[in-house]
């Protein structure tokens, strides 16, 4: 990712750290880097390389003091009347 930085920096001295988060994002999904952590990492805990294990469930939960468990990766601003950012 450092060369990233640099072809960033490059394009222009405005919005660095935006154009580099937005980049980096993009550069992160493209190459499927949390697929390939993820498959690491259920290889430090099972010791098992198998390409077909897969992640079945979105398991990313968030506590609200009011509903408890609710699904993670959502607005809930309209919701909850706020201005959704």
């Amino acid at each position: 990712m450092i060369p990233l930085a640099f072809q960033i920096v490059s394009e222009g001295e405005q919005d660095v750290a935006t154009r580099m988060r937005i980049k980096l994002r993009d550069q992160v999904f493209q190459k499927g880097l949390l697929k390939r952590c993820t498959q690491d990492i259920i290889f430090l805990l099972t010791g098992q390389r198998d390409a077909s294990v897969e992640v079945r469930e979105n398991r990313n939960r968030l506590w609200d003091y009011y509903q408890g468990n609710v699904g993670g990766g959502s607005n809930y601003a309209a919701e909850a009347g706020e201005a959704p950012f």
